[in-house]
């Protein structure tokens, strides 16, 4: 059987076509899920349920600082804050 160059030809174009695809489909797909990220930070941190925008919840970290009593409890509540905050930004 003789050997037709335009079989080599052929699947080069077509391996280097598919390559092109899955590269642009992968890219599409990283671009949509880091926008995707973005906006629940965003509206995370901005939102009336946002985690970051509590004040009752901001005064745990400065309660943390002090010595007191008081500040072993606030120790307490904002480490599990902050461990809940891991929580969701690492979903």
């Amino acid at each position: 059987m003789p050997y037709n160059s335009w079989h080599g030809v052929s699947a080069s174009v077509s391996y280097f076509r598919a390559k092109q695809a899955l590269e642009t489909t992968i890219l599409a797909q990283l671009n949509q899920v880091t926008e995707s990220t973005f906006n629940l930070l965003v509206s995370w941190m901005k939102g009336p349920e946002g985690g970051c925008g509590k004040l009752e919840q901001a005064e745990y970290f400065s309660e943390a600082l002090k010595d007191s009593n008081v500040s072993q409890a606030a120790r307490k509540s904002a480490s599990q804050l902050l461990a809940e905050y891991k929580r969701i930004v690492l979903l």
